[in-house]
């Protein structure tokens, strides 16, 4: 309960400093203006964006779902600075994931299943399911880049092959 507390916290935390970030601007003294929502949007659909040519092809690996292994959680918010680092969970058979902070220490475990309709991974219980974190699913970089959305617009979860 502590730890799903702390998480919580830390994730209202990193929301509300980006919050504040993108509203005061950070260029002020650059004669820059804060980032419009528009370009936001452009910054957070180059994660989700899949090349016309292989439309087809991503599509069919959706079907088959998130492959299992390690996704690392990131948190991004302004464009000009690296993602905050959430540690990691672990997809494994059967549909079981662990959870592990940034030091590598396990956290919590639970259950998922995969939407193949909808493209969603949904989070039957642990940690993810009680802090209601989200699962939208997608495959970029020609399969080499599985992603799923799992707080708000900047937090995601990744699984890269290279």
């Amino acid at each position: 309960m502590k730890i799903r507390s702390s998480l919580t916290n830390l994730i209202l935390i990193v929301g509300l400093f980006f919050t504040l970030a993108f509203a005061c601007g950070d260029d002020k003294d650059n004669g820059k203006s804060a980032p419009t929502k528009n370009q936001d949007e452009e910054t957070l659909s180059q994660t989700e964006s899949v090349g016309e040519e292989t439309a087809d092809e991503t599509q069919d690996q959706d079907v088959q779902g998130p492959r299992l292994g390690k996704y690392d959680i990131l948190s991004y918010g302004n464009p000009k600075n690296p993602p905050i680092r959430h540690g990691h969970f672990e997809l494994l058979s059967g549909g079981k994931y662990k959870f592990y902070d940034n030091g590598g220490n396990f956290k919590s475990e639970g259950k998922y299943r995969f939407d193949a309709a909808t493209s969603t991974v949904e989070w039957l219980s642990g940690i993810f399911k009680d802090d209601g974190w989200g699962g939208a699913f997608t495959i970029e970089r020609e399969g080499k880049t599985h992603t799923i959305r799992l707080y708000g617009r900047g937090t995601i979860g990744t699984n890269s092959t290279d």
